[in-house]
C-alpha cells in the first residue's frame, strides 16, 4: 500500500470524463516521496459505501490491513502520520489499475490499534474519508517514488 499526504501533491490530479479514473500520473512536490507500507495480503479490505441525504449521497473510501511487529520504522511511520492529510493507492498486481483511496479536500485519515499479546504482535491500521465524496477511483497513472519508512 502506497501512502502520500495531499500537502505533498505538488497539484490537484485531474479527474478523467468517466469520474472514476485520474488522467496522468500524481505528481508530487520536489524532494517528496510517498509511503510504502507493508500489509499482511489477506488483511487487506478496500471499500466505499454510500453516506448523506436523500439527494447529496456521496462515498466513504476504508482500507484496513493488518502490519505485523514492533519496528522502530512502524512506530515512527504512524507517529508521523496520525494527524496527515493522506490518500491510498492499493497495488493490484493481477488487475490493469490500482485503487486510489481519498482525495485533496476529502483526503484519509488514519486509526491505529496495536496488539501485542501471546497470540500475535501485529497493528490493525484503518484509512478513512472524512466525508462522502467521489467512488474509489482506478488508478493507472505511474506509481510515486517511495520511501520505505512504514517497513
Amino acid at each position: 500500500i502506497i501512502l502520500i499526504r495531499t500537502d505533498d501533491l505538488l497539484s490537484k490530479p485531474v479527474k478523467g470524463a468517466d469520474g472514476v479514473s485520474v488522467i496522468g500520473p500524481l505528481v508530487l512536490k520536489a524532494g517528496a516521496k510517498a509511503i510504502e507500507i507493508y500489509a499482511t495480503p489477506n488483511t487487506i479490505k478496500v471499500g466505499d459505501k454510500t453516506s448523506g441525504e436523500a439527494d447529496k449521497k456521496g462515498f466513504i473510501h476504508t482500507v484496513e490491513f493488518d502490519h505485523p511487529g514492533s519496528s522502530l520504522q512502524y512506530s515512527q511511520f504512524i507517529n508521523d502520520n496520525v494527524n496527515e492529510n493522506l490518500m491510498a493507492i492499493v497495488v493490484y498486481p493481477d488487475l490493469a489499475f490500482n485503487k486510489l483511496l481519498g482525495w485533496p479536500g476529502n483526503p484519509l485519515q488514519l486509526n491505529h490499534e496495536q496488539k501485542d499479546d501471546e497470540k500475535e504482535d501485529s497493528n490493525s491500521v484503518k484509512l478513512e474519508s472524512l466525508f462522502a465524496g467521489d467512488k474509489i477511483i482506478h488508478y493507472t497513472g505511474a506509481l510515486p517514488s517511495v520511501e520505505g519508512s512504514g517497513a
